[in-house]
């Protein structure tokens, strides 16, 4: 009896203080925090997504999360319930420290596929930060107008290709300038596979999760859940039979695969290691890279990879 006593007071003062905690960041709901208890705390429900103030921030998949922690502990988790909710809160706080990059292309007097730079932008920002000045001017001004003013990018040679380097996090741009561009003369990639919940989704500055490997010569290609996706600084593209096939699930959704997507010069599938043994040919592409200066590898170049 005193047990469940004690029990039911933790259940308590676990709700309690999740509900004071998300009062004190003086939340907007789009739904009140709902935390009910059934079935001997074995099953929770748990608002799926917040509404901060200044701004929209997410907070995807908590239910599962939460369930799954419950099933896996028990009855004996009411605290690590607690622990779990200010782990999941603290990653969102990292989230608004976290700087973005958009590395755009300016070739022959014209900033390529900045509308699509744009919405990777807008979206970036409305996912991670309550902080939304950027986000207003972007949708004022426009990306375009706003590099163009702080760089006058129209006085560049034409002559050459430039890498337009922003970096930049809900408050503003932090750094913009433009970079003569050379491309990366590549030998080889290696493959590296990685957890499934591994994730780069938004277009981060700290790249250290895509340089596994000591040696930074080392470019990795990474398989997740047995399935390839990109390589650390683009998209890849298998040539198979005459017809070009990117993965359906990269780590990045990049501006030039989504150009070549709409355009329909390439097409989505899930690709294996056995896809990748058959290409004829790989591409590399990114932003920098349009397909027809993509570079170009053979599955022989591919470090790891097992004839077919």
């Amino acid at each position: 009896m005193h047990q469940n006593n004690i029990d039911e007071s933790l259940k308590k003062l676990t709700g309690s203080i999740i509900t004071y905690i998300i009062r004190i960041i003086d939340c907007k709901y789009t739904n009140y925090f709902l935390f009910l208890q059934q079935n001997n705390m074995k099953r929770f429900h748990f608002l799926e997504k917040y509404r901060f103030k200044r701004g929209l921030l997410y907070i995807y998949g908590i239910r599962e999360a939460f369930r799954s922690h419950i099933l896996s502990k028990g009855s004996k988790s009411h605290l690590q319930i607690l622990s779990s909710f200010l782990s999941l809160y603290k990653t969102q706080q990292d989230k608004q420290s976290m700087k973005l990059l958009e590395s755009i292309r300016y070739q022959a007097g014209k900033l390529h596929l900045w509308e699509r730079h744009q919405e990777r932008m807008l979206r970036s920002l409305r996912e991670l930060y309550t902080e939304t000045d950027l986000a207003n001017k972007l949708e004022q001004k426009g990306l375009l107008e706003i590099i163009d003013e702080r760089l006058n990018i129209s006085s560049l040679p034409q002559n050459k290709t430039y890498k337009i380097r922003l970096i930049y996090d809900g408050k503003g741009i932090e750094r913009l300038e433009a970079q003569s561009y050379t491309p990366l003369e590549l030998q080889h990639l290696y493959l590296h596979h990685v957890t499934n919940d591994f994730s780069y989704a938004h277009k981060a500055l700290n790249r250290d999760c895509l340089n596994p490997f000591d040696d930074t010569n080392r470019i990795p290609l990474f398989i997740r859940d047995g399935l390839l996706t990109d390589s650390s600084f683009s998209n890849i593209i298998l040539e198979i039979k005459g017809e070009l096939w990117t993965p359906q699930r990269p780590l990045l959704r990049g501006v030039m695969r989504g150009h070549l997507l709409d355009k329909r010069l390439i097409k989505e599938a899930n690709l294996s290691l056995e896809d990748l043994a058959q290409a004829s040919s790989i591409y590399l592409i990114n932003a920098m890279l349009p397909l027809e200066r993509a570079i170009k590898l053979s599955p022989q170049q591919i470090i790891g990879l097992k004839n077919p």
